[in-house]
């Protein structure tokens, strides 16, 4: 897959980066609202934000792969989506607020 997406297929390449902007798209407009309630720093650039959080599940998806899928990837992609949301809180949150908190933004979805 990565070598058709990256060398032989444009039509792949676009349909990959479209989906890939849409969903940055709406990541930085979580984090945006987040920051105007008061509930996101002010001083985290959403758009950033949203590319860190992008990484984040490409690279526990690579991790899990390379791992021939013997961990959790739910929990594992939990744990760590719960970490970096706690960097991002504009006060400090307990773990369980943290998954609460990412929990409550996913089911919207």
């Amino acid at each position: 897959f990565s070598r058709e997406l990256h060398v032989n297929s444009a039509g792949l390449r676009a349909a990959v980066q479209a989906l890939m902007q849409r969903f940055h798209r709406l990541l930085r407009e979580l984090l945006e609202a987040g920051v105007r309630a008061g509930v996101i720093r002010d001083d985290i650039d959403a758009s950033d934000a949203a590319f860190l959080v992008i990484a984040l599940i490409q690279g526990l998806a690579v991790r899990w792969s390379l791992c021939e899928r013997r961990f959790d990837l739910a929990a594992a992609g939990q744990r760590q989506f719960d970490n970096m949301l706690r960097g991002f809180a504009a006060q400090a949150i307990s773990t369980d607020a943290a998954s609460a908190a990412s929990r409550s933004v996913i089911s919207r979805r």
